[in-house]
């Protein structure tokens, strides 16, 4: 298992997680469950481990190394960065490699962006400047993308602000600092839009290097997963909120899988007496995050929609402006408004990042059939041992993008490759989500591959590949000695 984990780490500087997804809807079924920490929702707990132990934000921004002064090639802006250098291990992962460090400020990529001009890329890539054609375009082509990004960031701040869209960047200024004006904290940038840079850039000058666009498609629909599966805002629904999590924490002593944890609010929502209309709503939401998780994007979008629907529609709000039970300190009507407005805003935005997610991951396995490709072609891209990996994972993306038919030929295919020497596990990863496959489809049988006059020769290819390098590493391993026998007197 460890050496599978490095596998998979030194395709993506990340770790793999091992929550198994099953079956689950909005009723009650029962899943298996497992030890772990206290029950929470995904991200209302922050658990952040460094060298195995387990730390509090707080500590966290202690141990965190100091930030260093990184100039941008493009605008000259200082981007107050800290080393990447720090590895820590993200609280959960999925069975496609996304890391969810809640509670972690920490970008979890390498990638440093400039909030100005747009301008997203390693350090290196920073300190060896750019182009002046690069910097051209980037002021073009990126700089009034992220304007536009941070402008939707801040739809309800905006007029207060009173920021003109070249002045956008501030928001992010370092105000922990003295004159420091043109300074800003880069972790602050969200990362969808630290990695949709990334991409752009690299689809502008680097159309060839497959491998390297993959790795970006898949960061960036990541960074969309983790906008559905945020911890919902408490500004406006801090009581249902308290409610969902007592009964939770009431049903659970430990941190359930998503799995677990999503039948366990579809049970709580089937219980309308219990919970309100508001209460409902958020359960919605948190389900929505733990389906996208799971890999479930159809059903993400499902919960999402019809919690809009029953934001935008619902009499029963009526209902709940005249009990007044969330009121708080407002009146009943401006409290109730205030949280179904919430609600379709947070609806709207997760399922577009939803969206986003499953676009994004069937380019991303498109982008690997054509890195994997060209390994066949110039054996050039990946070492033999990581091609289960890659395959592995370009049929969990296509699972994801709603593909079966395409990610049953590869999780297969991925489920009888066997990499050079012991190295095991993916195997058996594939094995599990193939399984999640039959679950989402139900009833209905497995489509076929429409790509599999292509996708055939190739995975025989691999396979190929595969029995040549072990064959070639067993004949490269030294002989065992036999022992000298001594001679007889």
């Amino acid at each position: 298992m460890h050496r599978l984990h490095r596998i998979l780490t030194s395709l993506t500087v990340l770790t793999l997680g091992v929550a198994l997804p099953c079956r689950a809807g909005e009723q009650t079924r029962p899943a298996p469950t497992r030890p772990g920490a206290r029950g929470l929702p995904p991200g209302m707990e922050a658990r952040i481990t460094v060298d195995g132990e387990e730390v509090s934000p707080e500590d966290m921004e202690r141990r965190l190394p100091k930030r260093i002064r990184v100039r941008c090639p493009v605008c000259d802006l200082a981007l107050m960065v800290r080393p990447r250098s720090l590895r820590f291990s993200a609280s959960e992962s999925d069975r496609d490699l996304c890391p969810h460090p809640t509670g972690a400020k920490s970008p979890v990529s390498e990638l440093i962006v400039c909030p100005r001009c747009g301008f997203s890329g390693t350090e290196r890539q920073h300190a060896r400047g750019l182009s002046d054609e690069r910097a051209q375009w980037v002021r073009t082509h990126l700089t009034p993308r992220t304007q536009r990004a941070i402008r939707d960031l801040l739809t309800r701040k905006l007029t207060r602000l009173q920021l003109q869209p070249d002045e956008l960047w501030k928001i992010f200024r370092d105000d922990t600092q003295e004159n420091a004006e043109d300074q800003v904290l880069e972790e602050l940038v969200p990362d969808t839009i630290r990695s949709a840079n990334a991409l752009a850039f690299a689809e502008r000058f680097y159309p060839e290097s497959y491998a390297v666009r993959a790795r970006l498609t898949w960061l960036t629909a990541w960074s969309h997963r983790r906008v559905v599966a945020a911890p919902i805002p408490a500004d406006f629904l801090m009581r249902a909120l308290r409610r969902i999590q007592t009964h939770l924490d009431e049903a659970s002593a430990y941190a359930p899988a998503p799995k677990d944890r999503v039948n366990e609010l579809a049970s709580m929502f089937q219980d309308s007496e219990r919970f309100g209309l508001v209460d409902r709503q958020v359960i919605r939401l948190m389900m929505a995050g733990d389906y996208e998780r799971l890999g479930y994007l159809d059903w993400a979008a499902a919960s999402l929609q019809r919690c809009r629907n029953s934001a935008r529609n619902d009499q029963g709000w009526e209902e709940a402006i005249r009990e007044g039970t969330d009121a708080g300190a407002n009146p009943p009507e401006q409290a109730v408004m205030q949280q179904r407005n919430e609600i379709i805003r947070l609806a709207s935005q997760r399922l577009e990042s939803n969206r986003e997610e499953a676009r994004l991951l069937g380019e991303a396995a498109e982008l690997l059939r054509k890195a994997l490709r060209q390994e066949l072609e110039t054996g050039e891209v990946y070492p033999p041992k990581h091609i289960p990996a890659m395959v592995y994972l370009v049929g969990e993306f296509e699972r994801r993008a709603g593909r079966p038919g395409r990610a049953y030929a590869w999780l297969d295919a991925a489920s009888e490759l066997h990499p050079p020497g012991d190295h095991i596990g993916v195997e058996i990863f594939a094995l599990d989500q193939i399984s999640a496959l039959r679950t989402a489809l139900g009833d209905d049988p497995i489509p076929p591959n429409p790509q599999m006059g292509d996708d055939g020769p190739m995975l025989q290819a691999l396979a190929a590949r595969l029995r040549e390098a072990s064959t070639s590493e067993a004949e490269a391993a030294p002989a065992a000695q036999a022992p000298a026998t001594p001679d007889r007197p």
